[in-house]
């Protein structure tokens, strides 16, 4: 019970859950290379742990975050490792997401065959899995790799069958990427008619959820089809609504800068409190001690007096007894069988016990025990 009490240190568990969220964190602002700092000391703990599973994510993430800031063989080098620890776990939906972004930070360096056999790995476990969402994106990777290679009449057949399976299922982040990526499909292959459909609802849903930067790769492929169509008045304000996505997004790189500071701080908050519960479990620990600790002396204290008080009163017991059986000798009177002379629940009009000396032996038997029970 005292046990947890004891710990003195902040629970290692709770630390490393504490750094893989502030890592989330970070990565979600955009501030990579303080995610991957983080990361690296939660995969350090984790190795601790020996939580194969939690490593198994860790890596991934930083695998991810590697990807952003353009470190793509690292990256690969943290997917290969997610890989190897997944493959143990016997979870295929884990083993299917790994595959697809090692295959993406391979097609970033433009190594489209390898990635190609990542995203196929991806979607066969995807198919077996039946998982729509894992299924959706293993198609649209294929596809981004058929983009990359020129080839866009196979690349056009992937995104569209991305594209219903997350019209089927309501995969709205599926649909707004298979729009922009059907759009410039359709638009290289010069089949404008056919592209202008998936500009549309690519507009409408950024419209609805903000994503700087897919709007931004969005608007300056937009602005080029509105001049094919000939809407220059339509282009020129993609035009000007990109630039002004331009102008806030070097923004956003100070304001980043504020809200690490702000996690920090939030962090640093979270971490003092736990450590403040533990210092008062520490001192909680150590009140209890000193409680137990008076206790066992008092007990020792009362025990050395019980001692003390039986030693006396077997003196006095034998004294006695001997002064009784020194008058019973002489007035020739023997006690009851089995009858102890010091026992209290004698009769007090007994020739042998008088009233004073009855109550005096009740009285010293009742002190001893009541020294024990007081404890």
């Amino acid at each position: 019970v005292l046990m947890p009490l004891f710990e003195a240190e902040i629970d290692p568990k709770f630390e490393t859950e504490i750094l893989s969220l502030r890592a989330t964190l970070f990565s979600n602002l955009g501030l990579f290379e303080e995610a991957i700092k983080d990361n690296l000391e939660s995969i350090e703990r984790l190795e601790q742990l020996n939580d194969r599973r939690a490593l198994a994510t860790a890596y991934n993430n930083l695998g991810l975050q590697n990807h952003e800031i353009g470190d793509y063989r690292t990256a690969i080098e943290h997917y290969e490792t997610s890989l190897k620890l997944a493959k143990d776990l016997n979870t295929p939906t884990l083993l299917a997401g790994y595959y697809s972004n090692t295959g993406l930070s391979y097609t970033a360096i433009d190594s489209f065959d390898v990635a190609e056999q990542y995203f196929n790995q991806a979607l066969d476990i995807s198919r077996q899995t039946s998982n729509p969402l894992i299924l959706a994106q293993s198609l649209l990777n294929i596809g981004t790799v058929f983009s990359g290679r020129l080839q866009d009449e196979r690349a056009l057949d992937y995104f569209q069958e991305s594209m219903e399976l997350s019209r089927t299922y309501n995969l709205r982040y599926g649909i707004l990427l298979n729009s922009v990526n059907l759009a410039l499909t359709l638009h290289r292959l010069e089949r404008y008619d056919e592209a202008d459909p998936y500009f549309m609802r690519a507009e409408s849903m950024l419209a609805e959820t903000p994503a700087p930067f897919i709007q931004r790769t969005f608007d300056a492929l937009y602005e080029l089809q509105l001049r094919v169509n000939g809407d220059t008045l339509k282009a020129d304000q993609v035009r000007s609504r990109l630039d002004a996505l331009e102008d806030s997004l070097y923004s956003a790189e100070q304001q980043r800068e504020a809200l690490r500071l702000q996690a920090e701080r939030k962090v640093r908050n979270t971490l003092a409190q736990n450590r403040q519960l533990t210092n008062t479990n520490r001192l909680l620990f150590l009140a209890v001690l000193g409680v137990l600790g008076f206790a066992l002396a008092a007990l020792k204290g009362f025990q050395k007096r019980n001692r003390k008080l039986q030693a006396e009163f077997e003196q006095f017991r034998e004294k006695f007894n001997d002064e009784i059986a020194f008058e019973q000798r002489k007035q020739h009177i023997a006690p009851p069988e089995g009858q102890n002379l010091a026992d209290s629940s004698m009769q007090n009009d007994e020739p042998w016990l008088t009233q004073q000396e009855s109550r005096a032996l009740a009285e010293a038997d009742n002190l001893v025990l009541a020294d024990i029970y007081r404890l």
